[in-house]
């Protein structure tokens, strides 16, 4: 079991307030033919940092882009139940059985009950991604996945895959992610926690008949360029740091309060008249401190 110590914190901290600063070393370049100079202070290399996690999403979304195939591609998003955060913020090993959940879906989705299929070793080709919060940095663990719309089986032959049924998606994602969150609990925790999560899922099974959330259309448009752009667009989504400074509009020390504004994910595809429009932010620091280390991983 692996919880967020403090310890973890303090260092992430440190090591972000420490980038770049030359004091604690840096790197001092000049030019042989000439008096310029450059001085570049030491990266603390965080993948949280605003500065060293842009270089970080940049070199995955390159990495990523060159291993898309040229066929048409869809992006998907598999959400969970609000109710069952919390206990990924208790365990965060629980984000591994997140992944694995997301992987029995698509197992059950393409083999099934078919013998043909399972002999076959049918396998969907695609590439998942972790985001824990939403732009407002409420902690909300979910996955993208980048899928091609292709299945490949012991032969290496390739078939066209491009038809989808969200209703059994989102009720073999909620089937699968409970299964695998209650024997982890069952082998990591007490009983009290066990009972605890099993009344939590019959709640879920009884309210939630159509499954957790998931969401994957077609894209509009499916080149070798297109295919690049959209990895390159979840690759840096899910990588960027929850809050960017270009977000945070003023710091009242005085107050210690901090404003800072986000777009809804509920405008995204809207029109003009439809959308709620930029929200802004005015809260305690320690409030918004509060919520940033909950994402520390």
């Amino acid at each position: 079991m692996h919880i967020l110590t403090l310890e973890n914190i303090i260092n992430n901290v440190n090591r972000m307030i420490a980038c770049k600063d030359f004091s604690y070393g840096y790197v001092f370049y000049e030019c042989p033919n000439c008096d310029h100079y450059h001085i570049s202070g030491l990266s603390c290399h965080s993948r949280f940092c605003a500065s060293c996690g842009k270089i970080y999403r940049e070199r995955c979304a390159n990495e990523i882009a060159k291993k898309c195939l040229n066929v048409p591609h869809r992006q998907f998003v598999f959400s969970i139940a609000e109710e069952l955060r919390i206990n990924f913020r208790l365990y965060r090993n629980l984000y591994h059985e997140l992944f694995k959940a997301v992987d029995d879906v698509f197992v059950y989705l393409i083999q099934g009950k078919s013998k043909i299929a399972k002999n076959d070793d049918r396998e969907l080709g695609y590439i998942s991604f972790l985001h824990t919060f939403g732009r407002d940095l409420k902690f909300n663990p979910h996955i993208h996945v980048l899928m091609a719309e292709r299945i490949i089986d012991n032969d290496l032959k390739f078939k066209k895959y491009d038809y989808f049924n969200f209703e059994s998606l989102g009720k073999a994602f909620m089937n699968q992610l409970l299964k695998r969150i209650y024997h982890y609990l069952k082998e990591n925790t007490s009983k009290y926690e066990l009972v605890k999560f099993s009344r939590l899922r019959n709640y879920l099974y009884k309210q939630l008949k159509d499954g957790f959330y998931t969401y994957g259309p077609k894209l509009k448009n499916n080149t070798k360029v297109s295919i690049k752009n959209i990895t390159r667009y979840i690759a840096r989504y899910a990588g960027h740091p929850a809050m960017s400074e270009s977000r945070i509009i003023n710091v009242n020390y005085d107050n210690h309060t901090i404003t800072y504004y986000y777009d809804p994910h509920e405008d995204d595809g809207l029109e003009k008249n439809q959308k709620q429009g930029r929200q802004y932010v005015t809260e305690s620091v320690f409030k918004f401190i509060k919520k940033l280390i909950i994402l520390f991983p």
